[in-house]
């Protein structure tokens, strides 16, 4: 149905699926958008920099009406350029043919277009029949059966599309000509090394295959065929064409029959071509070449997934789900509930994570949406000979050999978040309602973070820049413009450094209340003094941060926790008509805690880690937070999470640690007995504070910009254990423990040390859960908002005593030596430009000191050597 209401879908690109409705000013990969008859529609698709090269291609994506476009011809090729050096020069300098294969059966398309009265291709089949012409039709670039002239000992590069929308290809040489096959790239993503030795190439719906191309003959000229199957239909020669031109293809019954394993396989002449004798008198040798890869391209067949689940395609029910939901997208279903835009995902990801997925692709090709997944298990270590091997990736994936197995792929969900549309590449199965969505939730333009632990050669900047990779950033979709201007001033270049309110000082550690002890109080309040700027913020108890929790595997922290902000301060969403708002209202997240998501409202006694609660100013609630005795130790944070004030609250400082303490025993004497540094680092940009709070009407935080300002302050703020620019003393040649949490709103950090000390970092655990094998040898912590980093950490001196940084990025800000202070102590930092733009992979990072050390002389003489250890899980 709804035939002439059409959109634009981009297959294969790594870019946005958002779009105008979502507050963009122009459409990305939006395929719920609806152009109606004689509309115009902008859109705007920003590769990023990073993006590999590779072939793909467009068509319309119009739910209902998809394969009615699309397989009436409504397609085309679209190429992502090799950054100029990225491949060798062999591969470079051939010379390009593109095949773009379409298939339209004609008998299919009439059923489907009287179906949905759409006006064209309603006599489609019957113009074909009665004239004689076959009414299943293949085309190479628009071209029945065409012929390609090449030269002998001459490779090659053929970008192949089969924009179909059933059958599949299996596409092999015949002929006189003796043919060499060489697979460069699936789906385009260039294979682990290059080229791959093949004898078939296999496409189905939607795939794309790059393929090295050479044939050499006896005498010449010579030719040959690039068939499918066993070459020409069932009772016809190969290529053999009528009068006028025409060809028999295999004829498909009608009404079809949804595909079985090896069902669909069209057996026919695709190609001819003619090879002349060229300059080379013998066929260059292709050398063997592992192209680098971007980092949302990182091998992932050792990653740890974040999540798990199991696609199920379902060609009887015409269905799609994940982990069972999901119901069929037909027109009644989905209208039942509003429109394509309203319905429910059947799975929620989050955006720079890692996921691996169960699927069945023997029957149905499997199409996801903006980020492409690489097969990591198979039923066979390989099918179609090599063709398909683990490691491999895919945006389209069916193999046929592997019947009613399944194969395990792990995707990377990288930068983007938003709706991604899961779907069957048959495409009338699509519009049948073999469809559906996933939901990435989170911050856009989160990255994996792990990708180079899997991979220290890929990339998140322009191939080939000079940038480190991690201080780059991709290319996010087009924002509309703020609506509303800040009421603060937006200084993009700091001033000169002024006076700070602090000088630096010894670091000092937060007030530590222990679980054992029983039920502690806790209080929120709007009274908390923000360093020495003269003005209140959010906090805990009173203080910035609050204190430190500490539990055991087993025990329970039980919390009566108090929400002391005012009630006047508690203006709702209605009257400030945005989406900050309810700033006195709150309740208490545990970060990291492996621990029940339910509270009251679920029937419990009191409240676990339920965000979902409102404590309305003035009240109170407990807390039970049960930790399982099987619990790893980590580190952890707190802060609330009342939706709508959760920045608001937890930026302006409301916010403290938790620690879960190893079990005794747990680990070797020399990492239990190492003395703990507590570092509970946190970003307050004051401006966007500011303007947060006026949003809100929060009575909290509203002139903190304007303070800062007025009285030459650094309106961009990081402290760590609520200190600014902290000097930690320790002994040399002496392991110690570092609990690092980020507990920023915004911004991340990428901290290494300099100075004159010589300091060795050796990472432990990332977000309160120990790595596979511990210490692992690291030269940069990478935190970004709410992450944790436990690290030994070990300094020496060429002299005693001496001194060093922990810096982020390049150290002080731009224009800043490395924590240059004036005489009062103050200290230069990076000013971000107001409002904050949502960041994007490498946005964001702040270039400042954040915290001085001393390395006096110890009592060992040299550092203990760090056994390696494997944790118990």
């Amino acid at each position: 149905c709804e035939a002439a209401t059409t959109n634009l879908h981009t297959h294969g690109l790594h870019i946005s699926s958002k779009g105008v409705a979502d507050g963009l000013a122009a459409n990305s990969d939006d395929v719920l958008v609806n152009i109606a008859p004689g509309a115009s529609a902008l859109y705007r698709f920003d590769i990023p920099q990073y993006h590999m090269g590779g072939t793909h291609w467009y068509h319309p994506h119009h739910h209902h009406a998809t394969a009615l476009q699309a397989g009436g011809g409504a397609a085309g090729l679209l190429i992502v350029d090799d950054p100029p050096g990225y491949l060798p020069t062999a591969y470079e300098s051939m010379e390009e043919k593109v095949l773009f294969i379409s298939g339209h059966n004609l008998d299919t398309l009439q059923t489907m277009a009287r179906s949905a009265q759409a006006g064209v291709l309603e006599q489609a089949f019957t113009t074909a029949q009665a004239a004689g012409l076959p009414a299943n039709v293949l085309l190479v670039n628009g071209q029945s059966l065409p012929t390609l002239t090449i030269d002998g000992n001459t490779w090659y590069r053929l970008r192949m599309v089969f924009a179909a929308v059933e059958q599949r290809l299996q596409l092999s040489t015949t002929g006189d000509a003796r043919c060499t096959l060489k697979l460069l790239a699936k789906d385009g993503v260039y294979l682990e090394t290059i080229p791959r030795d093949i004898t078939t190439i296999y496409l189905y719906p939607g795939a794309r295959a790059d393929v090295a191309f050479s044939c050499t003959c006896t005498t010449y000229p010579c030719s040959g065929t690039l068939q499918s199957g066993a070459g020409a239909a069932a009772g016809a020669t190969a290529g053999a064409r009528t009068s006028a031109g025409a060809r028999r293809l295999l004829q498909r019954p009608r009404p079809p029959p949804p595909p079985g394993p090896g069902a669909g396989m069209m057996e026919i002449d695709v190609m001819l071509f003619t090879v002349n004798r060229g300059t080379s008198i013998s066929t260059p040798i292709l050398e063997t070449f592992t192209p680098l890869r971007p980092c949302y391209l990182a091998d992932l067949r050792a990653a740890v997934a974040d999540g798990t689940g199991t696609i199920a395609l379902n060609g009887g029910a015409r269905t799609i789900t994940y982990n069972g939901v999901g119901r069929s997208m037909t027109y009644a279903n989905v209208h039942s509930t509003g429109t394509m835009r309203d319905w429910p995902p059947m799975a929620t990801l989050e955006v720079g994570k890692v996921y691996q997925w169960t699927v069945g692709v023997g029957a149905h090709p499997l199409h996801v949406h903006v980020n492409p997944f690489q097969i990591t298990g198979m039923p066979a270590a390989e099918y179609g000979g090599g063709y398909f091997l683990v490691g491999d990736w895919h945006d389209t994936l069916m193999i046929e050999e592997a019947g009613g197995g399944t194969v395990t792929v792990k995707t990377q969900t990288d930068a983007f978040t938003g709706k991604v549309v899961v779907h069957c590449h048959i495409l009338e199965h699509e519009d049948e309602g073999m469809m559906n969505v996933m939901e990435i939730i989170g911050t856009e333009g989160t990255t994996y973070q792990a990708a180079e632990s899997l991979d220290n050669t890929c990339y998140r900047t322009a191939f080939g820049s000079s940038q480190s990779p991690l201080a780059s950033s991709s290319p996010s979709p087009l924002p509309s413009p703020s609506p509303s201007p800040s009421p603060s001033p937006s200084p993009s270049v700091l001033p000169s450094p002024r006076p700070s309110p602090l000088p630096s000082a010894e670091l000092t550690f937060m007030a530590v209340k222990n679980a054992g002890d029983g039920q502690v109080d806790l209080s929120l309040v709007g009274t908390a003094p923000f360093v020495d700027y003269g003005f209140d913020t959010f906090g805990f108890d009173g203080a910035v941060p609050g204190p430190t929790f500490r539990v055991k595997p087993g025990e329970t922290l039980a919390i009566n926790f108090k929400n002391d902000l005012l009630a006047a301060n508690n203006v709702g969403c209605e009257t400030t008509a945005g989406e900050f708002c309810e700033a006195a209202t709150t309740n208490l997240h545990t970060h990291g805690l492996h621990i029940s998501s339910k509270g009251v409202a679920d029937g419990l006694a009191a409240n676990s880690d339920d965000v979902l609660v409102n404590i309305a100013p003035g009240a109170s609630a407990l807390y039970r937070f049960d930790i399982p005795q099987y619990h790893m130790g980590g580190t952890h944070w707190y802060h609330p999470h009342h939706h709508h004030a959760t920045a608001l609250q937890a930026g302006g400082g409301a916010a403290g640690l938790l620690i879960v303490d190893d079990p005794p025993g747990y680990l070797p004497t020399a990492y239990e007995s190492m003395e703990e540094k507590v570092l509970f680092i946190s970003g307050h940009n004051l401006d966007t504070l500011q303007t947060m709070a006026r949003s809100a009407q929060a009575g909290v935080l509203e002139q903190a910009f304007t303070t800062a300002q007025a009285a030459g302050l650094p309106a961009n703020v990081l402290l760590v254990n609520g200190q600014s620019l902290p000097t930690l003393t320790i002994d040399g040649n002496t392991w110690y423990r570092l609990r690092m949490v980020f507990a920023a709103v915004e911004q991340r950090l990428q901290l290494s040390t300099t100075g004159d000390a010589r300091c060795t970092l050796k990472l432990l655990a990332k977000d309160g859960v120990y790595l596979e094998t511990i210490p692992r040898d690291i030269t940069t912590i990478y935190l970004y908002p709410g992450a944790r980093a436990d690290v030994a950490f070990s300094c020496t001196c060429t002299t005693y005593p001496c001194s060093g940084t922990l810096q982020s990025g390049a150290g002080a800000a731009a224009g800043a030596t490395a924590g240059a202070r004036t005489s009062a102590g103050a200290r230069r930092l990076l000013q971000r430009p107001r409002p904050p733009p949502p960041p994007g992979p490498g946005a964001g990072m702040m270039e400042i000191d954040v915290m001085l050390f001393t390395v006096n002389r110890g009592t060992s003489i040299s550092t203990p050597i760090l056994e390696t250890f494997t944790p118990l899980r």
